[in-house]
């Protein structure tokens, strides 16, 4: 495993004037782990509730979950749980410009996808890869990718006449029901153990995709980060800055159970 930076950290530091901390997946590699997910201690200091179990999904181009213990003592570690749960708002982007020959870039709030039916032995078609019987730890640097169950439902739609609002339909349902099987699956106790639902990320803004994650998820209270305060790409910031802040206190930012390492 390896990991490349998308930015010139140096060149960052001298235009700014500041130091700056980055390279932590290269870190985490170096110490045996997978690189990530580096964000869920950041993450469990920002969005606890006291009393509260909560799981944090990011719903961007594809899912992570995240599972925030209540209390606030160092034992309340051993039970954060951080993982890839599958493909997110990428599938709905990329199948909304390949079936409408790049005029529509997404669907605006699901507002195809709710129009659509859902086609099952889809679904079950995308939840037979491999990567869905994987156990966590599990991360994927650049996300999950989808573009080979995308090349292969693009035929498949052409030959059984399904439309767009079809398989976004489907791939709706699918991106909640990974959610769903990974929360039964590696969550300790299930639903029993969540009190509260939030969503981060760009899949806020899809109504129909939000209404079938409370629907996977025995309608637990669902709660938005933008309406805790948070607005869109806040979160990620501050979660940036928290790690900063552990690195200067030598403070570890991960568990085995989350990326493979503690440092």
């Amino acid at each position: 495993r390896g990991y490349l930076e998308l930015c010139d950290v140096s060149r960052i530091a001298e235009q700014c004037g500041c130091n700056v901390v980055s390279n932590f997946a290269e870190r985490d590699l170096a110490a045996g782990g997978l690189g990530g997910p580096q964000t869920a201690i950041p993450q469990w200091l920002l969005l606890r509730k006291t009393g509260k179990t909560r799981l944090l999904l990011d719903v961007g181009r594809s899912v992570r979950l995240t599972l925030l213990p209540g209390g606030q003592a160092e034992e309340d570690l051993d039970s954060l749980l951080a993982f890839d749960v599958g493909p997110g708002t990428a599938l709905l982007d990329r199948l909304s410009l390949r079936l409408s020959e790049g005029r529509l870039p997404y669907d605006p709030g699901g507002t195809l996808a709710v129009q659509g039916t859902k086609v099952q032995k889809l679904i079950d078609r995308w939840l037979a890869d491999p990567y869905f019987r994987e156990t966590p730890p599990r991360w994927q640097p650049y996300g999950v990718c989808a573009e080979e169950a995308l090349d292969s439902t693009v035929r498949m739609a052409v030959d059984a006449g399904w439309s767009i609002r079809d398989l976004l339909c489907t791939a709706t349902h699918f991106i909640a029901r990974c959610i769903a099987l990974a929360v039964h699956a590696y969550i300790p106790g299930g639903l029993d153990r969540i009190d509260e639902l939030l969503v981060s990320g760009g899949g806020q803004s899809n109504g129909m995709l939000l209404a079938e994650i409370r629907r996977q998820l025995g309608q637990l209270p669902l709660t938005r980060t933008i309406d805790l305060g948070w607005p869109q790409g806040q979160l990620e910031a501050s979660t940036v800055a928290v790690l900063a802040g552990m690195h200067l206190d030598h403070v570890p930012a991960s568990r085995p159970a989350i990326s493979g390492t503690d440092v």
